[in-house]
């Protein structure tokens, strides 16, 4: 296969990631960039760029070799191309533009290195909410808060967050319809009373004004808040609270699984919460909550002073 033709399929095999898979413009955007990163490989290794059947293996044992030594790549990202790289042969396979893909057979094995999720510890949320300082002359700054409220008791994504209308808010404020990944739907629930009388309040005040299709939460100017901006307005936080580590709106979905499982959620239901497909990936949090046992249990030994 040689580069040009990569570079040409680009525009369709996007159209097919983002109507036949239904991923989000973002997802079909980071797919096209991974395959464009194969273009390139075949531009500088022409000993690949018309690998036989026999050299399918190779090939990707070539590609991952390449990102690694050349590009610089870590484990994870190099897992992603190689997963956008099997969908992209196998779309076409399917369209009849090959007959079969060339990494079928590879034994090419990405190992990630085993981290746990970076979770905010209760007393630096505390402290991120308590900088919020959400008044009723500055609606930017109860936005904030009450968004930041809602990532840390529910743990959507900020994409998640930011794609929310009124009307997939209950009239009551205990529940929200989340648009997920895949555009599967889900319900999470609000379970603090405090949040729940905040999104109520909001919802009804501007009922009358706006209707249901209009973004939840918006800017100064009026426009659907950007997961960009919320980052902006969440590391000014950081900041001003003294928080050491990075907070990211990812760290509070970690932080939201962590908490639930410390209260003793099932973690069945912290999966459906948080929309993932597999338990798998939910499963991650529990070495978390694991840590910080084993920690307390470190910091309280009994057997101390006997």
């Amino acid at each position: 296969m040689s580069p040009e033709i990569v570079i040409a399929s680009l525009s369709d095999f996007s159209t097919y990631v983002g109507s036949t898979l239904g991923r989000s413009p973002h997802t079909a955007k980071a797919y096209v960039s991974d395959i464009r990163c194969l273009a390139r490989f075949l531009l500088r290794s022409p000993r690949t760029s018309a690998p036989a059947a026999d050299r399918a293996p190779d090939l990707a044992s070539d590609y991952v070799t390449w990102l690694r030594v050349d590009e610089q790549n870590c484990a994870a990202t190099i897992k992603r191309k190689m997963a956008a790289l099997h969908i992209y042969f196998a779309w076409l396979v399917r369209s009849g533009t090959i007959e079969r893909s060339p990494i079928d057979g590879s034994s090419v094995e990405i190992r990630l290195p085993k981290r746990l999720p970076r979770a905010v510890a209760r007393q630096d949320v505390v402290r991120l909410l308590n900088s919020c300082r959400p008044n009723e002359e500055e609606r930017t700054d109860n936005e904030t808060d009450l968004a930041l409220r809602l990532l840390v008791s529910t743990g959507v994504r900020i994409s998640e967050l930011c794609s929310i209308n009124l009307g997939e808010i209950s009239p009551d404020g205990t529940a929200i319809r989340i648009k997920g990944k895949g555009n599967r739907e889900r319900t999470v629930f609000v379970s603090n009373p405090n949040l729940q009388t905040r999104l109520a309040q909001s919802c009804s005040k501007r009922a009358t004004k706006e209707t249901t299709s209009h973004p939840f939460f918006i800017t100064r100017r009026g426009s659907r808040l950007t997961p960009q901006a919320f980052r902006l307005r969440l590391h000014q936080l950081r900041e001003l609270s003294g928080i050491g580590m990075r907070v990211t709106p990812h760290c509070l979905r970690h932080t939201a699984a962590t908490l639930l499982l410390e209260a003793g959620v099932d973690i069945r239901f912290v999966q459906r919460l948080l929309g993932h497909a597999s338990i798998a990936t939910t499963e991650i949090y529990t070495r978390v909550v694991d840590e910080s046992l084993r920690k307390a249990l470190l910091n309280a030994d009994p057997m101390r002073d006997m």
